[in-house]
């Protein structure tokens, strides 16, 4: 059981690196005042 909390640790990581790597290669993307689904609409740069 030990081994799915590790997993959980894991995939949060993932989904924060990708959020802030994300807003880092859209030119023009603010973390604080456009909202994270943004990075994944259909006409993202990314």
């Amino acid at each position: 059981m030990k081994r799915f909390y590790y997993f959980g640790i894991i995939a949060s990581l993932i989904y924060i690196f990708a959020v802030i790597l994300g807003g880092f290669l859209w030119t023009g993307y603010s973390h604080i005042s456009q909202a994270i689904s943004e990075l994944t609409m259909t006409l993202a740069p990314n």
